[in-house]
């Protein structure tokens, strides 16, 4: 049964302990960051150095705060951390965050086993230690020790992020941030000690809030729940894994670091293809299957090609097929249509080379009738935006063809600096954009196999 994680990340109460009135200092960056966010719960500080931090009544510990408390988030000296624990048990706190370090993962087991004792003891369900923090964009929840303005945070959206490494996981929100990719849950769960990757797993996959799952990890203690996790996960929704520490000459850098060990690689990779989650070979890869985890799943492995630029057609075509998708071709009736709104010149087929003469709404046609056939599964569309004759208006027929026509489709601009705000504007709205065919193709082929796993698309 999964564990019930729901207060974790809608508390009505949380205690900092170690807030600080240093501006350099964790304990003060976690207290500003709940507060100009707009945390809606009460925040009680906590450090006997202080009457107050940052204008909320200070206490000089967990037992002197007036209510009960839902979560705490400790950022004490890790000698702190277990008597700590033990006062939070006194105050019957279910959750706690631990973002100190210095415990197993430097080999020092008897700190470690202290606060494992003190966990059981009290029955606390505990994120951490050695970890960046959680997040909840709906409850305005935020415990990252980076500040705002270092570190934009994204808008709300259905993507949950389950990391080991909060170095990645500051990674990945920062990504997702410049795409403008909203996220709904975020936790940095480090050595894992009470609940790990498991756990929220589990909870995220029957969360209503959370679209898509996207997990970091470097090595896990139970390979066989693990993997089950995956499995039942993606029944539901699409989870999207990048495995770090594949060479064996890497596992000690993963043991410094949280503690864990990386494993056989061969393992993994059979465990991911077992469950037939979405892995991520690099960083760059998550962002493209997670850029299209939220389009309508395809029927089929049927590719309409568009393109103004009759190369890129070529090297769409090129890479579908050497993804095992297919470019049909199309039927009379598609032709006729086609014939209404290209040049002489064009040839209306599939791929279908619109020329670079092509205007916006020869654009607009060419979409409406791929998007709207029978004849396709997913459609690519490539845009040479540096022709005279395209410019932003187009954005409207893509957005609007992508959401009314249930069918994924992804866009292809190459370009630099000149396109950028373009693909940041379509991608938000629901067309992932890429930079080459290559990338968009693979994205297709990954959900493909993805629509086949749920029993959406045929052979």
């Amino acid at each position: 049964m999964a564990t019930d994680l729901g207060r974790l990340f809608s508390p009505k109460s949380i205690a900092v302990i170690g807030a600080s009135t240093n501006p350099e200092k964790v304990g003060y960056a976690v207290l500003n960051n709940l507060m100009s966010i707009g945390f809606r719960g009460k925040l009680y500080p906590v450090n006997p150095k202080y009457d107050n931090v940052l204008g909320l009544k200070c206490y000089p510990s967990v037992l002197k705060i007036p209510g009960p408390v839902d979560l705490a988030v400790i950022m004490t000296p890790p000698d702190a951390v277990p008597s700590t624990i033990e006062e939070l048990g006194k105050k019957k706190t279910e959750f706690v965050v631990v973002i100190s370090s210095g415990f197993g993962e430097i080999g020092n087991e008897k700190l470690k086993n202290a606060l494992l004792d003190a966990c059981k003891k009290h029955k606390i369900k505990m994120v951490g230690p050695n970890g960046l923090g959680i997040t909840c964009t709906k409850e305005n929840l935020d415990t990252i020790f980076f500040p705002v303005h270092k570190l934009r945070r994204p808008g709300y959206g259905g993507v949950s992020i389950v990391t080991q490494s909060g170095g990645v996981g500051t990674s990945l929100l920062a990504i997702a941030s410049s795409m403008g990719i909203g996220i709904n849950k975020f936790v940095s769960y480090g050595n894992s000690y009470v609940l790990d990757e498991c756990d929220f797993i589990d909870y995220m996959a029957n969360d209503k809030e959370t679209k898509a799952i996207v997990v970091y990890v470097e090595g896990v203690t139970e390979g066989r729940r693990f993997l089950n996790s995956l499995v039942n996960a993606n029944k539901k929704k699409p989870i999207i894994v990048l495995k770090a520490g594949k060479e064996s000459m890497v596992q000690n850098a993963v043991k410094s670091h949280t503690g864990a060990m990386a494993g056989n690689y061969l393992a993994y990779r059979a465990a991911f293809k077992k469950a037939k989650v979405m892995e991520a070979e690099n960083m760059n890869d998550l962002f493209d299957y997670l850029s299209v985890s939220g389009l309508p799943l395809p029927k089929g492995r049927r590719v309409g090609i568009i393109s103004n630029g009759g190369g890129f057609g070529v090297m769409a075509t090129d890479s579908v097929l050497k993804n095992g998708l297919e470019v049909p071709q199309i039927s009379e009736a598609l032709r006729n249509e086609i014939k209404s709104f290209v040049p002489a010149y064009s040839t209306p087929n599939n791929p279908l080379d619109l020329v670079a003469d092509a205007d916006v709404d020869r654009f607009r046609k060419a979409v409406d009738a791929f998007m709207g056939s029978d004849e396709f599964d997913m459609v690519f569309v490539s845009v040479l935006f540096q022709t005279p004759m395209i410019n932003e208006t187009l954005l409207n027929p893509l957005v609007k063809a992508s959401s009314v026509w249930k069918k994924p489709m992804v866009l292809v601009v190459p370009g630099g600096d000149e396109v950028e705000a373009f693909k940041k504007i379509t991608t938000i709205n629901r067309v992932p954009t890429f930079d080459i065919p290559e990338r968009a193709v693979g994205t297709l082929k990954k959900l493909y196999d993805y629509a086949k796993f749920r029993g959406v698309a045929k052979e």
